[in-house]
């Protein structure tokens, strides 16, 4: 079944067609939701009422070709996770503590560094990253999968670009970290 199929017979209330959706996306929505808790059973929340707001707004979905469908679910996941991280506490926007003077964050990772996430598989990225701050993991999502801006992040979050910037090197420096201790860990 098309997305579009999907969506349509979803909007009709179709039972099997919403057991459909679930099935096919349940998954994929997990892993989302993980990136940014690392905690299963909180992701587990997150899912729950991601489908909750999906069956609740289905209506208001406008097919616009192949993969709107999938885009329109990751948003809500992203912003059910991001609500949840900010109930929780889990995200504090603290600005000033955040930015260094002087020290230039936007900086790229190093292709070296670029290479090591080559070197190790994709669970294990996951987990590595599950270790970062929340704080920082949330950022590194929304700029790396999410394809955000440091503009979008900022008002996301409510912080400034440069606390954003700050938040993403430390990211992808710690994640680096992360990996080259699994490395050594996994060559023993």
């Amino acid at each position: 079944m098309t997305e579009e199929e999907l969506a349509t017979r979803c909007k009709g209330g179709d039972r099997s067609a919403q057991k459909l959706l679930y099935d096919r996306y349940a998954a994929w929505m997990m892993g989302i939701s993980m990136r940014y808790t690392s905690d299963e059973e909180c992701s587990r929340d997150i899912l729950h009422d991601s489908f909750l707001k999906i069956f609740g707004s289905i209506q208001r979905f406008e097919y616009r070709g192949t993969g709107s469908l999938d885009a329109w679910v990751s948003k809500i996941v992203v912003n059910t996770a991001l609500a949840f991280l900010k109930k929780e506490n889990n995200f504090v926007s603290l600005n000033e503590w955040d930015v260094k003077n002087g020290t230039d964050y936007s900086e790229p990772v190093e292709e070296s560094d670029t290479a090591l996430y080559d070197a190790v598989p994709d669970e294990a990225i996951m987990r590595c990253l599950g270790k970062l701050p929340a704080k920082l993991r949330t950022v590194f999502n929304l700029f790396m999968f999410e394809d955000m801006t440091h503009t979008d992040i900022a008002r996301q979050l409510g912080l400034t670009e440069s606390a954003s910037r700050v938040r993403l090197h430390r990211a992808k420096t710690l994640l680096v970290e992360e990996i080259k201790e699994y490395i050594k860990r996994t060559e023993k």
